[in-house]
C-alpha cells in the first residue's frame, strides 16, 4: 500500500514536487491535485496514446475548471500537436499542470521542478522540457476537472507576481526561448495582466481561452 510523503514543514510546491519525484520508482509521473476530478477514463486514454507513441515524453489534455462560487465552468483547451504547443508556449502557458503524465527520465533529466520563479514552477518547468527536446502532445479532451475560484484568479497577480513574471521571462530570453521581439512583446502585456484588477483578470482569462486551437 502506498504511503504519503509527509514533510517536516512547508517547503514550498516545487521541493515537495521533488520530494515526491525522488520516491517515485516508475518510468512515467502522473500529476495530480487532491482537489481536482480526474474522468474515469483518464489514465486508460493517456496511457494508450503513449503506447501507441513512444516518441512522446509528455501528454496532457483539455480541462474543465469548476467553481462553488457561482462562476460558470470553463474550458481550457489548447493545440494539440507538438510543434504547436512549443510555439504557444513562447506566449503562455497552455498546458494544466494537473492533466500532465510525463516520463520519468526527461522528468529528472532536467532537474525536476524549481521554485526560480514562484508560483511559475509548471511553466518554467514545460519550457526546460521544451528546450531540453521532451516531445509534447495534448489529448482534446477533457479528462481532468480544475477545482478553482474567483479568489484564486484574483491571486495571480501583484507586485511579487509581477516581479517573477519578469524574471522569467528575462529567462527565457537569455536562453534563447524568446527572441528579442518576442520577449518585448509579450512581457509588458504580462506584467499589465498580473497588475489587472480581479474583474479585469476574469475578462482576459475569457478571451484567452476562447481563442481559436491549432493543432
Amino acid at each position: 500500500m502506498l504511503e504519503p510523503v509527509r514533510l517536516p514543514a512547508n517547503v514550498g510546491l516545487a521541493a515537495a514536487m521533488n520530494a515526491g519525484l525522488a520516491r517515485c520508482d516508475g518510468d512515467w509521473i502522473m500529476r495530480h491535485d487532491s482537489d481536482d476530478l480526474c474522468t474515469p477514463d483518464r489514465l486508460a486514454v493517456q496511457w494508450d496514446y503513449l503506447r501507441a507513441h513512444p516518441d512522446v515524453d509528455i501528454v496532457s489534455s483539455w480541462s474543465e475548471e469548476f467553481y462553488h462560487d457561482g462562476a460558470a465552468p470553463q474550458l481550457k483547451a489548447s493545440p494539440t500537436g507538438h510543434r504547436a504547443v512549443v510555439q504557444a508556449l513562447r506566449w503562455r502557458n497552455v498546458l494544466v499542470h494537473p492533466t500532465v503524465l510525463v516520463r520519468a527520465e526527461t522528468l529528472r533529466r532536467v532537474g525536476g521542478y524549481r521554485a526560480d520563479y514562484g508560483r511559475l514552477e509548471d511553466y518554467d518547468l514545460f519550457v526546460r522540457l521544451a528546450q531540453a527536446g521532451a516531445r509534447f502532445h495534448v489529448i482534446p479532451k477533457v479528462l481532468v476537472r480544475v477545482r478553482s475560484s474567483t479568489d484564486q484568479k484574483k491571486r495571480r497577480g501583484g507586485i511579487a507576481y509581477c516581479g517573477s513574471e519578469l524574471r522569467f521571462r528575462v529567462a527565457c530570453y537569455r536562453s534563447g526561448f524568446l527572441g528579442l521581439w518576442q520577449f518585448l512583446c509579450i512581457t509588458p502585456l504580462y506584467l499589465a495582466f498580473r497588475l489587472a484588477s480581479g474583474d479585469m483578470k476574469r475578462v482576459l482569462y475569457r478571451l484567452a481561452r476562447n481563442e481559436g486551437v491549432r493543432a
